[in-house]
């Protein structure tokens, strides 16, 4: 929405002010509508259409490789004149795995959500929407992606040990990964997955 948008450009400026190297890649629902418009900012250097665990790795790849941007998937870019265009980056059905918490310091993402508690760790077990609303680009993309519930067991076990060391008492996201254990469970049996359980 607007104020999103507003945000994120006040946020690419202050970024471009103190590190000019920083490259500024965008993403999400109004890149997916519009992704010339958005790529055409001066303060962007790239978009990325369609879903980041197709896109991002490729974009990083090509950075630290010197590979040509065009091989990116979902990638749109001004540069040399022109335009850079990617492979289309389809959404895609199905399970997606899980993240690899080993990589950060989970304790700097709790956080203070009214909504939820002030102890909450977000956590996503699936992408996409169950919805049809007409005004959603999800419309022309109505595909579900989810965690299988192998995977779901595994996030919680590799979020509980470096979790031990920040204390778990109140935190939100145990209930919820519980609520979405449940889930995986139920949609197991019915996906043939019950050794996963």
């Amino acid at each position: 929405g607007g104020q999103q948008i507003e945000n994120t450009v006040r946020l690419a400026a202050d970024v471009k002010a103190r590190f000019p190297q920083v490259k500024v890649v965008l993403g999400g629902p109004h890149v997916n509508v519009l992704p010339d418009q958005t790529a055409a900012h001066p303060l962007v250097d790239a978009v990325l259409v369609g879903p980041g665990q197709g896109s991002m790795p490729g974009y990083v790849r090509a950075l630290l490789r010197g590979l040509a941007l065009e091989e990116v998937p979902g990638l749109v870019a001004q540069g040399g004149g022109g335009w850079i265009r990617g492979p289309v980056n389809p959404p895609r059905a199905g399970f997606f795995s899980g993240y690899p918490f080993e990589l950060v310091d989970l304790s700097t993402y709790i956080h203070d959500n009214p909504a939820t508690g002030s102890r909450t760790l977000n956590f996503i077990s699936q992408q996409g929407c169950v919805y049809k609303c007409r005004f959603c680009y999800e419309l022309n993309h109505p595909k579900l992606r989810r965690m299988n519930a192998a995977s779901l067991i595994d996030q919680r076990a590799a979020l509980l040990h470096p979790l031990d060391a920040v204390g778990d008492e109140g935190l939100d996201l145990l209930g919820r990964l519980g609520a979405a254990l449940r889930q995986a469970a139920h949609l197991a049996c019915h996906d043939g997955e019950p050794a996963a359980l």
